[in-house]
């Protein structure tokens, strides 16, 4: 925590929190305001679904308020950390082991056999605050990304009603754990890597990947680039073939949708 973090909760600690902001979207602050109310009726919960959002709080309510960051993807910038008077938690769908981006989908590539979630002091630097929750669970063999996600997300829910009472009702900053974030830091970037398929690709390699990342995150999927045209996996189900389609391990990749755009 830098200094100016620390001096900001010492002066609110002798005051009660005022609100609770949640950096979630609607559909999960719907399951969430259930559990912080079991606690307290009377503390106010704000919705925050962006970081314009969050830039419309006036600082005069910052300054009373704790922020709860659940799987949003929304990086709270420093002069916002700062303002805030009881600091703020984050809710990572993935372990220490696997800080930053998509840890999901890592996790599936890897073939992890144990995975969980963490809780979190925000600082500036994402995914890097001191640990104040950890939960665990074995990984089903064979997982995909879409079985550990839920399973992820189940692991915040225990998280958050654990620590639902603790986040409400007390001032002061939430014990640290001696635990320590793994040095590697996955970001969009890695994940962009990770999607670019080389042409001599190995066959374990290649299912390997589209196991982990062939869903994409919203950024990029899976690519193969030949002769300067862009190929994606075949949608699943595609019984449809093209002359211009590739064949790779008995894998089918076709033109991707802006390369078909262009050559018609």
């Amino acid at each position: 925590m830098s200094l100016s973090m620390q001096v900001n909760s010492q002066k609110a600690s002798d005051s009660p929190i005022s609100t609770i902001i949640l950096l979630t979207s609607k559909v999960v602050e719907g399951s969430l305001v259930p559990i912080l109310r079991r606690h307290s009726d009377k503390i106010s919960i704000k919705l925050a679904e962006s970081l314009d959002d969050l830039r419309s709080i006036p600082p005069d309510r910052l300054a009373g308020a704790r922020l709860l960051s659940f799987g949003s993807k929304c990086i709270v910038p420093p002069d916002i950390l700062h303002s805030l008077g009881f600091l703020a938690y984050n809710f990572h769908p993935g372990p220490p082991t696997y800080p930053g981006w998509a840890p999901c989908h890592f996790a599936v590539y890897d073939g992890a056999s144990r995975y969980g979630t963490t809780v979190h002091e925000m600082i500036e630097q994402v995914d890097a605050g001191p640990i104040i929750g950890l939960d665990k669970f074995p990984v089903p063999a064979d997982a995909s990304v879409q079985d550990l996600t839920f399973l992820a997300l189940a692991s915040m829910d225990r998280l958050f009603t654990s620590l639902a009472g603790t986040l409400v009702t007390s001032n002061q900053p939430l014990a640290r754990l001696t635990i320590s974030w793994a040095s590697r830091r996955t970001t969009r970037k890695t994940f962009a890597a990770c999607c670019a398929i080389p042409p001599d690709i190995e066959s374990h390699e290649l299912r390997r990947r589209l196991k982990a990342f062939g869903g994409g995150d919203g950024h990029c999927v899976p690519t193969l680039t030949r002769n300067g045209l862009r190929y994606v996996p075949a949608p699943e189900n595609s019984d449809s073939a093209d002359p211009t389609d590739i064949e790779i391990h008995g894998i089918r990749f076709v033109l991707a949708p802006s390369q078909t755009a262009r050559r018609g």
